[in-house]
């Protein structure tokens, strides 16, 4: 497993930091770095679960970081909740929490409304793994797939059938000589190819593509689920229908046939957006305000915000060296 640094400091005084969980979940947790470095002074963590936690897994989440206060007694933890429902599970376990939820922090330049020709009906991006249930799409005619799929992927047990139940679609990024991430602009023009997105997991987390195809102005097709993707997901910009292929392609033509307003899918999906990202703001902005810091955070959200307030390019030894290394510089000595 190479390290990673999902991780962005927000703030040098006081000192604050946005965190993915999978940050503390990696062998010798390269935050660590910075935390032993802050050791003698207050520091703020917002921790971001990747994935539903609910009852079943919350003990494991109370006992991590339990243990984080234990190793760094000044660390002051905020759990970022995607949904409402989940910051009441969270508050019950005794855990200080934000209604948060992870999905409005995506690029909203990247992805965006273009005037192109559909190719596609459906498009569903997804990791080729269990959970994402591709086989829901196998009854979706015109289907284009943003997803991983080189020889290693594909030669799973999983992979060989998704090929064999998805053998009509377009996999549109395609790349059998190894794994092929493509950009964010990329994945949006890709998207206005299409005419609905698809969801259809069961649990998982809160689905940045869900979203991502909600600001393109592709109405959405879902199966119920948790882990926060129905925040955004109002009636009036999607349809959630069982968890069968025939129901998936039957909701397909129906979002088609609704011919939805990409413009309106987007400014709804942007009201929520500003809504939860202001709720982060205010959350920082009080952190400020009981340090006299005397600044004003939403002044210095543009100068402060990345894509999903985290590097993605920061995997492997060097990029992470090199990650830590500019946040250690700007934090205050002991």
């Amino acid at each position: 497993m190479r390290p990673s640094a999902p991780y962005h400091l927000l703030s040098a005084e006081p000192a604050i930091l946005y965190s993915k969980d999978w940050a503390f979940r990696q062998p010798s947790p390269p935050i660590f770095r910075i935390l032993d470095a802050a050791r003698d002074q207050p520091v703020h963590l917002y921790f971001a679960p990747s994935w539903d936690t609910g009852p079943r897994r919350m003990p494991a989440l109370v006992n991590l970081l339990k243990s984080l206060v234990g190793r760094y007694p000044l660390l002051n933890i905020v759990v970022t909740a995607p949904t409402e429902l989940m910051r009441r599970e969270y508050s019950a376990a005794g855990l200080e929490t934000l209604y948060f939820n992870q999905n409005a922090l995506v690029d909203l330049e990247a992805f965006t409304v273009k005037d192109l020709p559909k190719w596609y009906d459906a498009v569903y991006t997804a990791r080729l793994a269990r959970f994402k249930r591709f086989e829901l799409a196998r009854d979706v005619a015109s289907l284009a797939l943003i997803c991983e799929s080189s020889d290693d992927v594909l030669a799973t047990p999983y992979g060989r059938r998704v090929r064999g139940w998805l053998s009509h679609a377009d996999w549109v990024a395609d790349s059998r000589d190894g794994p092929h991430v493509i950009a964010p602009m990329e994945v949006g023009a890709i998207l206005n190819r299409a005419r609905v997105g698809l969801a259809l997991s069961a649990e998982e987390g809160p689905m940045y593509s869900s979203i991502e195809y909600l600001l393109c102005g592709l109405p959405v097709v879902t199966t119920p689920n948790r882990g926060g993707r129905n925040e955004f997901l109002g009636p009036a910009v999607s349809l959630t229908v069982e968890a069968n292929p025939s129901a998936v392609r039957i909701a397909v033509q129906r979002a088609i046939g609704a011919e939805i307003d990409p413009y309106m899918v987007r400014a709804v999906t942007l009201d929520a957006i500003v809504e939860h990202r202001s709720r982060l703001i205010d959350s920082v902005q009080a952190v400020f305000d009981l340090s006299g810091a005397g600044r004003d955070f939403a002044a210095e959200w543009d100068d402060v915000y990345i894509p999903k307030l985290f590097p993605t390019a920061a995997i492997g030894a060097k990029a992470v060296d090199a990650h830590n290394k500019g946040i250690l510089e700007q934090l205050p000595g002991p």
